[in-house]
């Protein structure tokens, strides 16, 4: 699986002390709203096992460029009858197209998994190859063909499909109140008819794109009032014809939010990168950049806490690091079997215990919360200055 998505780095709290703003422009007002703060907008490639949810690295990432002065568009510019290359939404498909024969080659099948800012029809069409399909959430009730070439629109159509099934979530979060959802599960195959109004790919692309649609609507809202029920709207270039399929889909969809969660700790809850003292633009997206390789670890460590991970920690630490790793542990095990480090020590979760009791996690008691990304950020930062020493004592101990 492929997360893609785009997310702004603003720098609005270093706008008095940035001396060099080559590498940032203008990304909007600030909260009192007399000047626009400075920053860029990222667009990685996040990769994960398809299987086992593991993180595997970051194919691709692009640093998005417009004017400092902002990117204003003359009267003649009309965005209805240019190529999808003059837009900035090209960015969907040109990341993706750079890793598919290069960085991600060797993969038989890969999905690219996208929110509803990525829902333009040339994706769907660009993206699909014999290896490689795309995942994205509709914004748009679009105008398509069903089985028997009526034309209707997606909202209609799934209003007369039947239910397959239900599934059952738990719902967390800020925006809506906490609960169990039953979820009714629709799905649909369909031609994606082009926009007419796009008269550039209109008139080169005749024929619909094949596709499925996946509706996720919940079926008894019990939440507040105000709050809108749960409806996921799920467009794939994969054929999906039975339920089975559909709640693959849907699962992989529902690790859409672990990109979320990288953005996260780029920002304040780990590395705090909006909050660098550095005063040059370029210098600031070089950290950027140091600080995504160290968040890739961060995720590993943290996919790993629950001690049912399949890394190994050769695969993350190299050989020294793991000798200081077993000589750290020895003097965190405490007396008892429960202040003990309860992994093997191949596995990744052995050194994931170990990172986040240098970040000060208290493992051992039973009401602990599992270590988050803050102690696992602090725990690297502790061992890194660790293994400073070590390799310095390995030096004096040869000479």
């Amino acid at each position: 699986m492929v997360f893609c998505d785009t997310c702004t780095i603003s720098l609005e709290s270093s706008n008095n002390r940035i001396v060099d703003k080559r590498g940032l422009y203008n990304i909007g007002q600030n909260q009192h709203k007399d000047r626009a703060s400075l920053g860029f907008i990222i667009h990685p490639l996040l990769v994960h096992d398809r299987d086992t949810g593991i993180p595997r690295g970051i194919a691709n990432i692009e640093i998005l460029n417009r004017p400092l002065l902002g990117n204003k568009r003359s009267k003649e510019w009309n965005r209805k009858s240019c190529s999808i290359e003059e837009k900035e939404s090209y960015k969907w498909i040109r990341s993706c197209q750079n890793v598919i024969d290069t960085v991600l080659s060797k993969p038989e099948h890969k999905l690219f998994i996208m929110d509803r800012e990525a829902d333009i029809i040339e994706t769907y069409d660009r993206l699909k190859t014999d290896s490689t399909d795309v995942l994205i959430r509709s914004s748009h009730d679009r105008r398509v063909k069903d089985v028997d070439g009526n034309d209707c629109k997606i909202g209609a159509l799934l209003a007369n499909q039947p239910i397959l099934g239900t599934i059952e979530i738990k719902i967390k979060g800020k925006k809506r109140k906490n609960r169990k959802a039953i979820l009714d599960v629709k799905i649909a195959q369909v031609e994606l008819q082009w926009p007419k109004g796009r008269k550039v790919a209109y008139k080169k692309y005749k024929n619909g794109i094949k596709v499925s649609i996946i509706e996720v609507r919940e079926k008894e809202h019990a939440g507040n009032k105000n709050e809108p029920p749960l409806v996921w709207t799920l467009i794939t270039t994969e054929k999906i014809d039975n339920f089975e399929k559909a709640l693959e889909i849907i699962h992989c969809y529902e690790q859409r939010w672990r990109i979320e969660e990288l953005f996260k700790l780029l920002k304040s809850d780990g590395f705090g990168i909006e909050s660098t003292e550095l005063t040059k633009g370029k210098c600031i997206r070089k950290l950027l950049l140091f600080t995504m390789k160290s968040s890739i670890k961060i995720l590993q460590l943290k996919s790993a806490r629950s001690g049912k991970s399949s890394i190994k920690v050769i695969e993350i630490f190299n050989r020294k690091e793991i000798e200081c790793l077993e000589q750290l542990c020895e003097k965190l095990n405490g007396n008892t079997v429960k202040q003990q480090n309860p992994h093997n020590e191949e596995s990744l979760s052995w050194a994931t215990w170990i990172i986040a009791r240098l970040g000060g996690w208290k493992g051992f008691y039973e009401k602990s919360r599992p270590p988050g990304n803050k102690t696992l950020v602090w725990g690297i930062e502790r061992f890194d200055a660790i293994m400073i020493g070590y390799n310095i004592s390995k030096i004096k101990d040869v000479s």
